[in-house]
């Protein structure tokens, strides 16, 4: 998470990677992705996304998004849900 503000209105996700070799990849989300309490992001287990769900400035949860690592695109998961986000692999 990279911060502009001392308070949480203006938090935003940052994909960096592992080598450090750039300012990484900044992910704007309309809305707050980090409030007072408990964001949740996960990477996928292949690493070709993220799952997360931010939360609003009243500290609730919205709903769950993807994330592009790579673009910083951010898209509507196509299920309805503020719980955590997890991952689940699928049998093939």
């Amino acid at each position: 998470m990279r911060g502009y503000t001392p308070t949480f209105e203006d938090v935003r996700p940052v994909v960096i990677s592992a080598d450090g070799n750039s300012l990484g990849v900044e992910i704007r989300y309309p809305g707050v992705v980090n409030g007072d309490c408990c964001p949740n992001w996960e990477w996928a287990p292949d690493d070709s996304r993220i799952l997360g769900i931010p939360i609003d400035a009243q500290g609730n949860p919205g709903q769950q998004v993807f994330i592009n690592p790579v673009t910083g695109e951010t898209q509507a998961a196509p299920w309805t849900s503020t719980s955590d986000p997890t991952w689940q692999r699928r049998a093939p």
